[in-house]
């Protein structure tokens, strides 16, 4: 094994890297001796063989530096590498001795002790970094530094010597034997962490050992079994030379025949295996089987199970909810029969009093067909009136003498005819008399009757019998008017979609009748009984309508504003009574506020007058407007500063609306005026804005106002077309028609669009042909635009246009014939009258243009 030189090397690094390799290969035989002596003979023999044949051929290790994880010096105190640790000794010792000679020569050279040991150490430190925080030199080099250190401080030279002696115990194995005793130098001690490095370096040392040995072991018995598979192979060779051809061949044929009982034994064997595997698997698969069978039928009576509970929940929770609306229905019922019974006993009680009044009307109407009965001054009625006791005896002659008449009885035949006839008459006009004192008195009691009556103005009894029979009609009216229910609301609209379902209630201060569950009532209505008023404020109603509108375009439901209000109610409040109650409410808020548009286009579409199509166009027109206020302000300076001036506003309005009227933007000036007044800059953003209660501004509400009299206009000028082509068909209307009366009212609408509208109305008609009064209805919901100029405003344009032609050709008839006006005027007349009069300019209107033209050419 080589040893270390004693010659002085330049650097440090190289003789830690010799002595590290030279130190790994005296380990490794250092572990080897170790292993043979704790195994037995026979195997360290066998080794000793191995390892000498192996030696010669095995490489020496390279040497490579000091790893910057590890620095495994060889420092142990065995007897088997004394040596070894003296040659490293003596290494350390020299390398410690040049640093120490380096420090006398170059400490001349500082003025500071401290200032030269502080440097030295940190180029001793950065110098021995790569070899690991731990390592034997930097141990060496800082105790040097400290001895250094104590050496100027002598005051406390007894207690640094004391630290300085246990730290070195603290740092070094065997301080006290190897320097304390035996007075060797520090550089002779190990580290404790180099005995920790080397103990785990002898553990894989161990280890790879063990391998080896292994290895060493199955080589061994390779070369056994090839020596063995030689000399078969001699012997088998030796036999077949003696036996020649024909033993070979019977070898042969033995060998052969074992071959085949072996393989038959092993078929025979496989098949026994198989049959005792497939045996086996049978038993497992038909367990499996049954265990898949029972655990299915478990689960699936399981989730029968789940279901059952579940319906059964849900069929409580439908029973829970019944129960509840029965509780309702049972206590609006309740209240519902006390109503009535208040209610029936009101008019029992009205009805009593009606047929009193009756009774009276009836004893005063029948005065004539009763007995007289007797005045207390009748005496001095008699004296007055000396015929009357000869009439009223007459009269109960009379009577009697009818009544014999009557009865079939027979008359006395002795007066003759002409006495009869005098008595007759004289007994009419004493009658005459007693009647007219008797319409007198009956005259007195009428006007004690009516006492209360404002009727006082009439003067005869006719009048007055007149007045009391008509009041008897009006209370009986009026009493049968009670007893029934009116309208939700008093829509005067004929064709309103509303006025076909909507019953009638008695609207109270508190209270709405409710209109009952029929197919009839929209879903959102349903109920019945009675429906608590509530106090819907406008913010309330205005902010539930935007909602309403906002969660319909999010979920964009197909359904119509009527079924998507139900389920936005339903979603909200759940139970049907909550809803029908919102409902109600929410109708009565809409017409309350229904002067403003968002509450009054609401409504209109819930009830079915309008189509969801107008309020998109609507808020669509809107936000255009908006837009061109936000492009011109951005066209203007190149930022958006929010405001405009009054004529850029205007300016960006006809361009918005070309089809307007001058009336109409004055409107929207003026209403412009009123939210913001001055003549400054407009703050257009603000046009558009809503209050706390959700009120628009004067501006917002004229332009939407104008969208809907527009289209209103524009339906009815459409109508009047219709009903025109109608009448020339039976009131019927073809698609043909239709077509027709559209380019009546607006020529300049696309045929597309016009097709469109066309099918929507056809949609689900049978036949090809519509009453024009159905088409209206069908029509008049859907949102339908001018897109031309009316047919006056048209003729208008068209006349100065044809003004602007008519020029042109004047100049250049004139040019033509200078002297013949009046062939330039046929020849006008000619070439213009065509085009202008297809366009619905009249010749008339040509003709007088042209004149005029000429006249003002003279």
């Amino acid at each position: 094994m080589p040893r270390f030189g004693l010659a002085p090397l330049p650097k440090i690094e190289y003789h830690l890297g010799r002595a590290r390799t030279d130190t790994q290969e005296f380990r490794g035989s250092a572990t080897a001796r170790r292993s043979r002596a704790s195994r037995p003979a026979s195997v360290t023999k066998n080794a000793q063989t191995a390892s000498a044949s192996e030696s010669a051929r095995r490489p020496r290790p390279p040497s490579f530096p000091l790893s910057a994880r590890e620095d495994r010096l060889p420092f142990s105190f065995e007897s088997d590498y004394v040596a070894v640790a003296k040659d490293v000794d003596v290494l350390r010792r020299q390398m410690m001795v040049e640093w120490k000679e380096q420090l006398d020569q170059e400490e001349q050279n500082f003025h500071s002790i401290g200032i030269f040991l502080e440097k030295k150490l940190n180029d001793m430190l950065a110098s021995t970094e790569k070899y690991g925080k731990l390592n034997h030199l930097r141990v060496l080099a800082v105790c040097d530094i400290l001895d250094r250190v104590f050496a100027s401080l002598p005051r406390y030279g007894s207690l640094l010597g004391v630290l300085k002696h246990e730290l070195l115990r603290a740092i070094f194995d065997r301080y006290d034997e190897v320097v304390v005793r035996d007075g060797r130098p520090l550089s002779s001690c190990v580290p404790f962490f180099a005995l920790s490095r080397f103990h785990r370096s002898d553990d894989d040392v161990d280890e790879s050992m063990s391998l080896e040995e292994e290895i060493y072991h199955l080589k061994k018995q390779l070369d056994n079994s090839k020596n063995i598979l030689s000399k078969q192979k001699q012997s088998l060779d030796k036999v077949f030379a003696r036996a020649g051809g024909r033993s070979l061949g019977m070898a042969f044929r033995a060998w052969a025949e074992t071959i085949k009982g072996k393989s038959r034994m092993q078929r025979s064997l496989g098949r026994v295996l198989k049959n005792l595997r497939g045996t086996q698997s049978k038993t497992d698969l038909r367990r499996a089987f049954r265990g898949w069978a029972q655990v299915t039928e478990a689960t699936k009576w399981e989730r029968h199970l789940e279901e059952d509970y579940k319906s059964a929940d849900e069929a409580r929770s439908n029973l829970t909810l019944r129960l509840q609306d029965f509780a309702e229905q049972r206590d609006a019922a309740i209240r519902d029969e006390q109503i009535a019974r208040r209610e029936n006993e009101l008019l029992k009680h009205e009805i009593t009093h009606l047929r009193t009044q009756m009774a009276r009307m009836k004893e005063v109407d029948n005065a004539d067909d009763r007995p007289v009965t007797p005045r207390p001054d009748w005496d001095a009625r008699a004296t007055e009136f000396k015929e009357i006791p000869h009439a009223v005896e007459k009269k109960a002659q009379d009577s009697s003498m009818s009544d014999i008449e009557d009865n079939g009885g027979e008359a006395d035949d002795s007066g003759n005819g002409a006495e009869k006839a005098k008595a007759k008459s004289d007994r009419d006009k004493v009658y005459s008399k007693f009647k007219r004192a008797l319409a007198q008195e009956r005259m007195i009691s009428i006007e004690h009757a009516l006492a209360d009556d404002p009727s006082k103005g009439a003067t005869t009894t006719g009048d007055k019998v007149k007045i009391l029979y008509d009041e008897v009609k009006r209370l009986r009216v009026a009493l049968v008017d009670a007893a029934k229910l009116s309208i939700v609301f008093d829509y005067t609209e004929e064709s309103s979609p509303i006025s076909n379902w909507q019953s009638k209630y008695k609207d109270t201060s508190k209270h709405f009748n409710a209109l009952g569950t029929g197919n009839d009532v929209p879903p959102y209505l349903r109920i019945k009984g009675r429906v608590k008023k509530r106090h819907v404020t406008k913010r309330e109603c205005e902010k539930m309508v935007k909602d309403v509108w906002r969660q319909k375009a999010e979920s964009k439901d197909e359904d119509n504003l009527s079924q998507f209000f139900f389920k936005y109610l339903k979603g909200r409040f759940g139970m049907q009574t909550m809803v029908a109650d919102w409902g109600y409410n929410m109708l009565y808020a809409l017409k309350k506020y229904s002067y403003d548009a968002d509450c009054e286009l609401f409504l209109k579409i819930l009830i079915g007058e309008l189509d969801e199509d107008v309020y998109i166009e609507q808020m669509s027109m809107l936000d255009r407007v908006s837009d061109a206020f936000r492009k011109a302000d951005l066209s203007d300076g190149g930022s958006v500063t929010g405001l405009l001036s009054r004529f850029d506003i205007e300016r960006v309005l006809r361009e918005q609306f070309p089809l307007k009227s001058n009336e109409q933007f004055e409107e929207i000036i003026e209403s412009m005026q009123q939210d913001q007044p001055g003549e400054g800059m407009v703050k257009y953003a603000a046009l558009f804005e809503e209050d706390r209660e959700g009120n628009q501004g004067e501006f917002a509400e004229c332009i939407r106002d104008q969208f809907i009299q527009e289209r209103e206009d524009y339906l009815k000028e459409l109508e009047e077309c219709l009903i025109a082509h109608a009448r020339l068909n039976g009131g019927n209307l073809s698609r043909v028609l239709v077509v027709e009366a559209f380019k009546d009212a607006d020529a300049d609408k696309p045929r597309e669009e016009v097709d469109k509208i066309i099918e929507k109305i056809f949609k689900g008609v049978s036949g090809e042909v519509i009453p024009s009064e159905k088409l209206m209805k069908l029509l008049w919901p859907q949102y339908i635009a001018r897109s031309g100029r009316r047919k006056a405003e048209g003729s208008k344009e068209k006349k100065r246009e044809v003004s602007q032609e008519m020029k042109k050709v004047v100049e250049s008839v004139g040019l033509r014939y200078p002297n013949t006006p009046e062939v330039a005027q046929k020849k006008v007349l000619a070439e213009t009258s065509n085009g202008a009069t297809a366009d619905g300019v009249e010749v008339d209107d040509v003709t007088d243009m042209a004149a005029e033209l000429f006249q003002m050419r003279k």
